[in-house]
């Protein structure tokens, strides 16, 4: 399945960075579907701490013996907590339920922001993994997840049910794209709500950008795989 083969790449990427601070905090939920013949992948950005208690995750999951952001644990896979997130969430395509799998959960500091606009970003804020010098508490961290389904119509509409609302004065930005195409941007508040909807698309619906041939993503990332298991390329000194 196409899901194992992400998980492996991504876990060939889990590469060390050194982080260093370059501007504040995005405070919004950010959400990308994407859809191609035969899967939908889901993912979202989110302060960590907004994520604890609205999802499956608590804190415990994600600090290490003093109380901080444990990122050295990420580099030895995180597939059970992105289960973990996604625990008590309902997902519906064109009505019938759809039961999507992690591929990933990476956690990064807020002062360094990472692109979360297309689907390539999403797949590089799952796949990167960093080293950060400094302690840094779960408040000052945004976690990055990614799921992935296979229904048997994924250009319907889909609807989402998170386990609990988001709190007050949150704002939710979701972009939705088939084969990498932009076909719908909305941002809306979503504090007392616990759910999404997302349009369908249709053979008649034009993009709004267009978007990366899928052939060219799914290059750019067997590609840097290869890299990461060389141990050799731009990203691996």
């Amino acid at each position: 399945m196409l899901g194992n083969t992400v998980k492996t790449a991504i876990a060939a990427l889990c590469v060390a960075f050194t982080f260093v601070q370059t501007a504040a905090a995005d405070t919004r939920v950010q959400v990308i579907t994407s859809r191609s013949d035969g899967a939908v992948e889901l993912f979202f950005s989110m302060p960590t701490d907004l994520a604890l208690g609205k999802f499956g995750l608590t804190a415990a999951d994600l600090v290490n013996d003093r109380g901080f952001a444990d990122f050295d644990m990420f580099a030895r896979g995180t597939f059970d907590l992105g289960e973990d997130f996604w625990d008590g969430a309902r997902t519906w395509i064109d009505g019938a339920p759809v039961e999507f799998e992690a591929m990933s959960l990476m956690m990064h500091p807020v002062n360094t922001p990472l692109p979360f606009r297309k689907p390539l970003d999403a797949l590089t804020a799952i796949e990167v993994c960093g080293t950060v010098l400094d302690d840094v508490p779960l408040s000052d961290t945004r976690i990055y997840v990614g799921l992935i389904a296979y229904p048997d119509t994924p250009a319907g509409n889909i609807a989402i049910e998170f386990a609990d609302s988001f709190g007050p004065d949150t704002k939710l930005h979701l972009r939705d794209f088939s084969d990498h195409n932009l076909m719908y941007s909305a941002q809306f508040d979503v504090g007392d709500t616990s759910s999404v909807d997302v349009p369908s698309v249709t053979s008649t619906d034009e993009p709004l950008a267009a978007g990366i041939p899928l052939w060219l993503v799914l290059t750019l990332v067997g590609g840097l795989a290869y890299g990461a298991t060389r141990g050799n390329g731009p990203f691996f000194a």
